[in-house]
């Protein structure tokens, strides 16, 4: 641990160090104080520690200043690595497909697992992603919505969703074999917050 805080230190000095004098400012204390605090208690998680080292930063640099939410930290905080691996995907689109695996009866359906996320090939299990999707729902950085009116769908898209080992093997034993459940794949998508964006914004390292 203290090994962990000490490099957290040394990227901080780092980071506030590089910027340039003329926009380098006395930071909001709403804006750093928690996060400073917060911090502490994630020096050993790479993702996030350097998420925080650029968040500070940011608040001292005029340039990026009134980015900074004080909420900010407090999300952070309550982000693990796979959150952070996630919602860093969003630096570079705005939404991704996303699905909800159903069993569908004649008048109503069941919901086995909720927001199944696949574009991270660092992480393929359901479970670990459907967790992931839901805490970025909750801290307010993702929005899932349930249509794809305004996503712009292909094949392509939901292929990978239909040959995962759970809805090959566990939705299909749901099936009654009597036509009254079947196997539904709700193809849906999730997309980047204002929050979100502007958090990404803060706390992406930057060249």
């Amino acid at each position: 641990l203290d090994d962990a805080y000490h490099r957290y230190l040394q990227e901080l000095l780092t980071h506030i160090e590089r910027i340039p004098d003329a926009h380098l400012k006395d930071p909001d204390l709403q804006k750093v104080a928690n996060a400073l605090v917060d911090s502490k208690f994630c020096v050993e998680k790479e993702e996030i520690r350097k998420m925080f080292v650029n968040l500070i930063s940011a608040a001292m640099d005029d340039q990026l200043e009134e980015l900074v939410h004080p909420s900010f930290s407090t999300i952070l905080k309550q982000m693990d690595t796979l959150d952070a691996r996630n919602l860093k995907l969003f630096s570079g689109r705005q939404n991704y497909p996303i699905v909800h695996y159903q069993i569908s009866y004649r008048n109503h359906s069941e919901t086995m697992v909720k927001n199944v996320f696949l574009e991270n090939p660092g992480c393929q299990d359901i479970f670990q992603q459907s967790r992931s999707v839901s805490c970025l729902e909750n801290l307010g950085l993702v929005k899932v919505y349930e249509d794809t009116y305004f996503f712009e769908k292909n094949e392509d898209n939901y292929k990978k969703y239909y040959e995962t080992e759970f809805f090959r093997t566990e939705c299909r034993k749901r099936e009654d074999g009597q036509g009254e459940g079947s196997c539904v794949v709700y193809e849906t998508y999730v997309e980047i917050t204002p929050v979100g964006a502007d958090l990404l914004r803060v706390c992406l390292e930057r060249e």
